[in-house]
């Protein structure tokens, strides 16, 4: 279907690919509270304990793989619309957003961690190094 619509000059492949996964209902997980909210102008996926605690939460970071193509849990621009170094500074402004607001998440500063799969492996390591 995404060949068709690209030859008809409807959409890219790769557009239509990220249509489809965006599209994919996310499965429930009844101990989390699933907020989708905006980081900035980055749109984020953010997942919460349900079960309220006296300690501090560990904070998780998680860039999603798929080449700056693919994947939509951190809505960072994405190729072919836009290009390097556009990706990484959504990733790193949101990032800093949300070390930022540690204390309104209830996260320990001591334990937040960044990690991704692939490309979003990249992120994580390049964003650590920096900050």
């Amino acid at each position: 279907m995404g060949n068709i619509l690209e030859k008809l000059r409807i959409c890219s492949l790769p557009g239509f690919i990220s249509f489809i996964h965006d599209s994919m209902p996310i499965k429930k997980d009844p101990t989390l509270v699933v907020t989708n909210m905006r980081f900035g102008t980055i749109p984020v996926r953010l997942f919460q304990p349900k079960a309220v605690s006296s300690n501090l939460h560990r904070g998780i970071i998680f860039f999603h793989g798929g080449g700056t193509i693919f994947g939509s849990l951190v809505g960072y621009r994405k190729l072919p619309v836009c290009h390097h170094p556009a990706t990484f500074k959504d990733c790193l402004n949101a990032t800093i957003l949300f070390l930022k607001a540690l204390e309104t998440y209830e996260v320990d500063p001591s334990r937040v961690v960044l990690f991704g799969e692939s490309f979003g492996g990249w992120i994580a390591a390049s964003i650590t190094q920096i900050l």
